[in-house]
């Protein structure tokens, strides 16, 4: 087999006017190949390919592709560190003429970065072979690199690819997602080549190339969301803008949330769901909660600040009432409300364990009543976190969230839901419930009154604080519990225990890793689409944060901590 570099000058004389098309995100591209009527990178980016052989620029149904024969027609960037990235979205679309069978010189390869030769030079690789679309990542380091699709696709039928590599491996087949789980490895940027059509091998050298057309291939340094997956298959770009249905200016057309939503809700400072954020009326003021507005009887009113009822002052005073009267009145009764609250604190020490210090942020309490379950309390520096993950079926003020949600619905649904690990009753007795974050940031609450999933700045205190005491990398040891790890439990150092609770995909709705992983919510967004959240494992003594791509949907535990 001989291969043929084109001349510099030919590589010129192609055209220079191709252009990205309106489908493609471009947030994060690194390279673009229409590969229609040349191997030029459209992104602007300059990644441009160099043609082996002699692959022939064909058009079908006014689009076209390069045809590549099999037989050494590939093409290749010349730079070994490109791409050089730490999490990687791949797509092109795919037409395999002649399908390949068993390793080795046999496979059908289809985009690459690749040398068989040494397990130190592998980044990733795309291929065909015995009917399985196959995704390799990291071999030598992954425990488990390969994701597989089995296809029935007769030869010469054109079909789209996508893969993801960073905090997850996906495999996406025309649009859907049909593969996907936790990455447990580092990426490897190793100093082969980038190759379409083709893959370095050392095993033979009249290893296979793709047999069959290939076009729009495209390179992300970031992961993308479902919509912009499906995007790059149906070819129709997506609609931007808000979709969070109870904003004002909610976009019933839009599939791509923008973050541009400006929040609804009460306007009404009295309310029990006064939303301080709100730019337009929304849900219907609520003045029954007690805590709260529902507390107070004819002639008093709820005071926020002070936390309880107090007396309307009328609009006009009788003459007997001096201004003397009501300041001595509002002197006396702020001093029976100190009063209150002190012996208050005294009652909580005396009917406690005394484990728990009055002063201190948990006020002498060790445990907290919430919808009916008393959930253990635990101080850990200055702050009061919940010592088990929450189960709660409704929110604060009593409204139900979304259960029982099938696969596509769990996937899709932008309310506040929660799911019980394979639905089995002693998963949410021991492990609490997994919630989309959607129910996290719902403006009705899913901690009790005082309380809240905690947000990045309190995580990280949480972080700071243990970090003080051990060393950086031993901080998911001192949070990890005693049990329920397969392996690598932890010593519980503080009374967090956090036990290995796994997650629900938010991409295919199945349940995963019980016992190996427990990812908590961060009410923090880390993007538009996106959320900070940590995450336990059973290999390591690290507690590690990820910003995620795409996770709103994914069901993590949630933990309370105090305000």
């Amino acid at each position: 087999m001989r291969h043929f570099l084109l001349p510099f000058a030919l590589l010129l004389s192609v055209s220079l006017a191709a252009q990205v098309p309106s489908y493609v995100p471009t947030d994060g591209l690194v390279a673009w190949y229409g590969l229609e009527t040349d191997a030029l990178d459209a992104s602007g980016n300059g990644n441009d390919l160099n043609i082996v052989g002699n692959p022939q620029w064909l058009t079908t149904n006014d689009q076209g592709y390069a045809d590549l024969d099999g037989n050494g027609d590939y093409f290749f960037n010349a730079d070994p560190s490109f791409p050089i990235l730490n999490e990687v979205f791949l797509s092109c679309w795919v037409r395999i003429d002649a399908f390949g069978s068993g390793g080795g010189s046999n496979l059908k390869p289809i985009i690459s970065k690749w040398n068989s030769s040494d397990a130190g030079e592998n980044s990733f690789i795309v291929y065909e072979s015995d009917n399985n679309i196959r995704w390799v990542s990291d071999y030598g380091l992954n425990s488990n690199p390969t994701f597989s699709y089995e296809h029935n696709w007769p030869p010469g039928e054109w079909h789209h690819i996508g893969a993801y590599y960073g905090d997850s491996l996906k495999l996406f087949i025309d649009g859907n997602c049909v593969s996907e789980g936790i990455n447990v490895s580092q990426y490897d940027n190793s100093n082969s080549n980038f190759r379409i059509g083709d893959w370095y091998s050392s095993i033979s050298s009249n290893y296979s190339t793709l047999d069959g057309g290939i076009r729009s291939v495209g390179i992300w340094n970031r992961g993308l969301s479902a919509t912009e997956a499906q995007a790059l298959f149906t070819e129709i770009p997506p609609i931007a803008g808000c979709m969070e249905e109870a904003a004002c200016n909610y976009d019933a057309d839009a599939n791509l949330d923008n973050g541009s939503c400006i929040p609804s809700g009460c306007m009404e400072e009295g309310a029990c769901n006064y939303n301080a954020e709100a730019e337009c009326e929304g849900e219907a003021c609520d003045y029954s909660c007690c805590p709260g507005p529902g507390c107070c009887g004819a002639g008093t009113h709820w005071d926020a600040n002070l936390a309880t009822c107090v007396v309307d002052v009328p609009d006009t005073v009788d003459a007997a009432c001096t201004l003397m009267n009501l300041q001595e009145l509002a002197s006396g009764y702020a001093a029976l409300v100190e009063q209150n609250a002190a012996l208050d604190s005294l009652l909580a020490v005396c009917e406690g364990d005394g484990a728990a210090n009055a002063s201190g942020p948990c006020a002498g309490q060790d445990h907290v009543t919430y919808h009916g379950y008393d959930y253990a309390i635990v101080e850990i520096g200055d702050q009061c976190w919940f010592a088990e993950n929450l189960q709660t079926e409704v929110y604060n003020n009593g409204e139900p969230l979304l259960s029982d949600l099938n696969s596509g619905s769990w996937s899709t649904t932008n309310e506040g839901s929660y799911s019980i690990y394979n639905g089995e009753e002693t998963n949410s007795i021991n492990l609490g419930f997994l919630y989309n974050w959607h129910a996290v940031t719902d403006e009705r609450g899913l901690c009790p009154l005082g309380w809240n999933v905690p947000t990045e700045v309190a995580w990280i205190s949480l972080e700071e604080y243990i970090e003080s005491n051990h060393q950086t990398d031993e901080i998911g040891l001192h949070l990890k519990s005693t049990e329920s790890w397969t392996s690598g439990n932890g010593i519980n150092t503080y009374g967090f225990a956090a036990r290995a609770a796994g997650y629900r995909s938010n991409e295919s709705g199945v349940y995963n890793y019980i016992g190996n992983y427990t990812y908590f919510w961060s009410s923090t967004p880390s993007s538009s689409n996106s959320a900070f959240v940590r995450r336990l494992d059973y290999f390591s003594d690290n507690l590690t944060k990820y910003s995620g791509n795409d996770n709103l949907n994914q069901g993590f535990s949630v933990r309370c901590v105090k305000d």
